[in-house]
């Protein structure tokens, strides 16, 4: 990987670089996924971005892997985890030799 001072670049500077390459300013891209230039600076500091802003960007044609990773809900978490202990009781239960 190209580095930047002999340091390898953070991920919001390979943004800031993908955006420049498009001469794109960080209020351009604001404007495309219809939030402020704000906003958009602090959310892409963050370490998770909302699913829609993360979707509106990836929409816009922003490369997934320089976005923050999509923040996932409380109520997304419980769902997926009933679902994967269904289906291990599902398992468990056609595994398990007759009596």
């Amino acid at each position: 990987m190209t580095t930047l001072n002999g340091k390898i670049p953070t991920r919001q500077q390979l943004l800031t670089a993908w955006r420049l390459e498009r001469g794109l300013t960080l209020e351009d891209l604001a404007r495309a996924v219809g939030v402020s230039g704000q906003r958009l600076s602090y959310a892409l500091k963050q370490k998770t971005l909302r699913t829609s802003l993360h979707d509106r960007l990836t929409a816009a044609g922003v490369p997934a892997g320089l976005l923050p990773m999509r923040a996932v809900s409380k109520a997304q978490l419980l769902a997926e985890n009933q679902e994967l202990r269904a289906r291990l009781a599902e398992r468990e239960s056609t595994s398990l030799p007759a009596a």
